[in-house]
């Protein structure tokens, strides 16, 4: 290993990843002055994270990911580090808090720090990074809200604060990120409402806010994302109907999977869904939808998963439906038909 520190002092963009190194970084790291990129990720190191790491002052990438490292950040990482662009330390045993020096990091573009065990909240100088496209801070403990300044944040694309402990109520300012195609916050104890401003993203592609305690109805509004290819909604309190708006003329008729189940959801299944013909999968199940199952359902040639199970639906499922069944592709499909129940269905796959 000191043969390999000693070159990584002439060396200006090693890359040492997958390579089985083990050990600690060492607190003469300092002395590698000349790095540009650093790419130790994939390896079995451990230790903590020297604070002579914050003197990198040409460097532009620094891969730390897969490997042991444990403990605190340094609290002035990245803050003589202005042309800093991908910092990568995902998957590691890192904690503490994260450092208020990430808002010096003015040229930042991508921020990984997924699947470590770091607490407290989200520094708010890290709202006003202008260039970051990628922020992923998923499978932590983090608390706290997400701030309304999250509007700053003009370039991001994808935004990963999923299964950590935040609270609080959907930003509506996030409305104003027009470059977001990915946002993923599912599991964490958000609550409040979905807010309609969130209909003007029209390159958002993935919404995944799933196994929150999210109240109020779906907006309509949210019908304006044409592009939308993947919604769940699943696991919440949302209340009202199912807007037509998601599968009218212009809506998301390029919905692919839409799971909205397990929430109090009431009237009847939209007949609009039936524009959305790339479907593959609508689970509505455990909510308080009625009426019957609509014969415009017969027209998803692509759906391999329909759930209206525990609902109050009644009726016999329209032989179009059916129809997908027996073309073996609709293989899951689940309904309360159960004898005595309120569906007549000759082809479900499961009844409750």
């Amino acid at each position: 290993m000191a043969n390999v520190l000693f070159l990584l002092t002439m060396m200006v963009v090693p890359d040492l990843s997958h390579n089985s190194l083990t050990g600690t970084l060492p607190r003469g790291i300092g002395a590698w002055w000349k790095l540009e990129e650093l790419y130790l990720q994939g390896n079995y190191l451990s230790g903590t994270l020297p604070p002579q790491m914050s003197g990198f002052t040409k460097l532009t990438q620094l891969h730390l990911s897969d490997n042991r490292f444990e403990g605190p950040l340094p609290p002035d990482l990245g803050k003589h580090s202005p042309d800093l662009r991908v910092l990568n330390m995902h998957d590691n045993d890192l904690n503490g808090t994260l450092p208020a020096s990430f808002g010096d990091m003015r040229n930042l573009k991508a921020l990984y720090l997924d699947s470590n065990e770091f607490t407290g909240t989200m520094p708010r100088s890290l709202y006003f990074l202008p260039r970051l496209r990628d922020l992923r801070l998923r499978q932590n403990s983090l608390r706290g809200t997400i701030d309304p300044s999250v509007s700053q944040m003009v370039e991001l694309e994808i935004l990963y604060l999923d299964t950590n402990r935040l609270t609080g109520q959907l930003p509506s300012t996030m409305g104003q990120l027009t470059k977001l195609d990915d946002l993923q916050l599912y599991d964490n104890d958000l609550s409040g409402t979905l807010p309609p401003e969130y209909g003007n993203l029209d390159d958002l592609l993935t919404i995944y806010l799933d196994s929150n305690r999210i109240g109020g109805t779906i907006p309509s509004e949210w019908g304006n994302m044409e592009d939308l290819d993947t919604l769940y909604l699943f696991g919440n309190e949302l209340t009202g109907t199912i807007p037509s708006a998601l599968g009218s003329v212009g809506g998301m008729e390029d919905l692919r999977d839409f799971r909205a189940g397990d929430n109090l959801l009431i009237g009847t299944i939209p007949t609009e869904l039936g524009r959305c013909i790339d479907m593959e999968t609508l689970d509505l199940s455990d909510n308080g939808l009625i009426g019957g199952v609509p014969t415009e359902l017969g027209r998803l040639h692509k759906l391999e998963v329909l759930g209206i199970d525990g609902n109050a639906i009644t009726g016999t499922v329209p032989g179009e439906v059916c129809d997908l069944v027996r073309s073996r592709r609709l293989t899951e499909f689940t309904a309360d038909c159960r004898p005595g129940a309120g569906v007549t269905c000759e082809c479900c796959t499961e009844c409750f």
